[in-house]
C-alpha cells in the first residue's frame, strides 16, 4: 500500500507539465495526552495553481517513542514449584507515526513566487502507527504473561482526519525557499487491530506539529 501511494505521488509529479517544487526537512509532532513529542522527518512536493494558491502532499515518518507511563503486568511461572510463582512486572507502551498530508496552501502575504510569504490552509491526512509493548527483562523459559493472548506485544492503528496547517517561507532567487509551518490534526477515525492498539496510551486523536525545511523550484 505504502508503495502503490509513494509510486502514485512521483508519477504525478513526473507527469506535471508547469511549474512544481520538492520539499523536505525535519518535522515535530505532539499528541494531547500522550506522554511524550515525536520527532521525525518529511519530505513532499507543491504545486502552484496560481501565484496565490498551491497544492501539496507529504510523506513523514516519526521513529517509535516509548511512554514514560509505566504499567504492570502480571507474569505467572510454568511449574508451580518455581519462587515466587507470581509477580508484576513493568512495561511500557512505544508508538510510531507514518503519515500521509496533503491540501490547499493559500498565501495570503506574498506568493508562491515571491521571498517572503505568509500562507495557511487544510488539510486531510493518513496515518499508520504501529504498537509495542516493552516489558522488563524476565525469563521467558520460567514465566509466561497470561494476557498476552488477548494483548499481543504488536499492534497497528490505521487513522483518517482533517486539520489546518499555516506558515511562512523565504524564497532565495537561485537557491531555494526555506519554510516553517505549524498544523494540528484530528482523525475522525482511528482503527486498531487488536487490544494493544486500541489501548496505547501513546496514540493521540488530536496532533499538533512544526515542520522546517527547504525547497527548491523547479519548472
Amino acid at each position: 500500500m505504502k508503495k502503490l501511494i509513494l509510486g502514485l505521488f512521483i508519477l504525478t509529479m513526473v507527469n506535471v507539465q508547469a511549474q512544481y517544487s520538492i520539499f523536505g526537512g525535519y518535522s515535530m509532532l505532539y499528541g494531547f495526552n500522550a506522554s511524550k513529542a515525536f520527532s521525525g522527518l518529511h519530505i513532499g512536493g507543491e504545486f502552484p495553481k496560481s501565484d496565490a494558491v498551491s497544492f501539496y502532499g507529504k510523506f513523514a515518518f516519526y521513529p517509535g517513542q516509548r511512554s514514560s507511563r509505566t504499567n504492570l503486568a502480571t507474569i505467572v511461572a510454568k511449574d508451580v514449584m518455581t519462587n515466587p510463582y507470581v509477580m508484576d512486572i513493568n512495561y511500557r507502551d512505544k508508538l510510531n507515526y507514518f503519515t500521509i498530508d496533503g491540501g490547499t496552501r493559500y498565501y495570503v502575504i506574498g506568493t508562491y513566487d515571491s521571498g517572503f510569504s505568509l500562507y495557511g490552509g487544510t488539510n486531510l491526512i493518513l496515518a499508520v502507527s504501529q504498537v509495542k509493548l516493552i516489558y522488563d527483562n524476565f525469563d521467558r523459559n520460567l514465566y509466561t504473561i497470561p494476557d498476552e493472548a488477548d494483548y499481543p506485544d504488536k499492534g497497528s492503528i490505521i487513522s483518517f482526519g482533517f486539520g489546518l496547517q499555516g506558515g511562512m517561507k523565504n524564497t532565495f532567487p537561485g537557491v531555494g525557499t526555506v519554510y516553517a509551518d505549524l498544523f494540528m490534526n484530528y482523525f475522525i477515525l482511528a482503527q486498531g487491530n487488536n487490544n494493544t492498539a486500541k489501548t496505547t496510551t501513546m496514540f493521540s486523536p488530536l496532533l499538533i506539529g512544526f515542520n522546517l525545511g527547504f525547497r527548491k523550484d523547479f519548472y
